[in-house]
């Protein structure tokens, strides 16, 4: 997919949020967080996942802090971008499972889609799964960690079968830029 238009951005974080980013209070801290999201349905996305369910102040932070978050080696015209991504991966609770996002997130472009148990198995050889006694756990816990972050929008489901994940489409177009 491409990238959204302002009335369509609106309208996907209105789908992850609800009916609350209407809200006159919220329109200001909207529109600004938007601006940075720069149009990338994997950015408002992620933007919706991590502020759902949370209150005005922690919007407002969100939006200060992902101002001085950003990374140089980010070239300018994704850097609002990346610090919406980068805040996002911030507010996950587990360090295990940001780790195993970043595995899905390794595979080759081509292929796209990446299947849990191949996860699963660089999880144990990176000790990702240090509360496990047996394999089947490893196993459960990787499709715990997956389906929590097909939820939260930062993987996609892949059609083929229930045991594959993969990233947003817009990493192809950008990742050769920065």
């Amino acid at each position: 997919g491409g990238m959204l238009n302002q009335k369509e951005a609106m309208n996907l974080f209105k789908n992850q949020i609800g009916k609350k980013v209407e809200n006159a209070k919220y329109k200001s801290v909207v529109d600004r967080l938007l601006k940075k999201c720069g149009g990338l349905p994997l950015a408002i996305v992620a933007l919706g996942s991590a502020l759902r369910g949370r209150d005005l102040p922690m919007w407002f932070q969100f939006a200060e802090e992902s101002d001085k978050l950003v990374s140089s080696q980010v070239s300018r015209e994704y850097r609002d971008t990346y610090s919406i991504l980068e805040k996002s991966y911030k507010l996950m609770d587990i360090e295990e499972k940001k780790i195993f996002f970043f595995l899905a997130c390794l595979s080759p472009l081509d292929s796209c889609a990446v299947s849990i148990d191949d996860l699963t198995r660089y999880g144990i050889g990176l000790g990702l799964f240090q509360h496990v006694s047996n394999l089947s756990e490893a196993m459960n816990q990787a499709s715990v960690w997956a389906n929590e972050l097909v939820l939260s929008s930062l993987l996609l489901k892949d059609d083929s079968d229930g045991r594959q994940v993969k990233i947003h489409e817009d990493r192809k177009r950008t990742s050769h830029n920065s």
